[in-house]
């Protein structure tokens, strides 16, 4: 999030292993060894080439979800953070192979995409909590 409170959404890539082209938000897994901040600040870092202090990072959403798939199911530990990005300067975002491109917009905006029936479990949470919190 900006100082004009926009929100930065990614667009997965055509060559996404899954969910191509759907809109995205910034993370990923938490990997062994790290906390849920590490993970984001990688995260960040990976996907966007930014650097950002955790003092900017402030917890907003957090529930398990089930995942299930033919051969395996595992509980996710879904988290939102909202991260404040003091200077944005688009021109020093460099997205990752998983994105083709990235947007800021107002929160409402993002929230009225075309969100496709397939949508990403975690997404799909997000959404709707975003949809009725009203926090941003």
């Amino acid at each position: 999030m900006d100082d004009q409170n926009q929100i930065l959404v990614l667009f997965r890539s055509k060559t996404h292993p899954r969910f191509a082209h759907q809109p995205d938000l910034p993370g990923g897994i938490v990997e062994n060894g790290e906390d849920f901040r590490e993970a984001l600040r990688r995260e960040i870092r990976e996907e966007l080439n930014l650097d950002i202090p955790e003092k900017n990072f402030a917890k907003l959403y957090e529930q398990t979800r089930r995942t299930e798939y033919p051969d395996v199911t595992y509980d996710d530990l879904d988290t939102l953070f909202q991260v404040k990005i003091r200077e944005f300067h688009p021109d020093e975002i460099h997205i990752s192979w998983e994105h083709e491109k990235f947007q800021l917009m107002p929160l409402s905006d993002f929230l009225q995409l075309p969100f496709p029936d397939n949508l990403d479990g975690y997404l799909k949470n997000v959404v709707g909590f975003l949809r009725q919190a009203k926090i941003l």
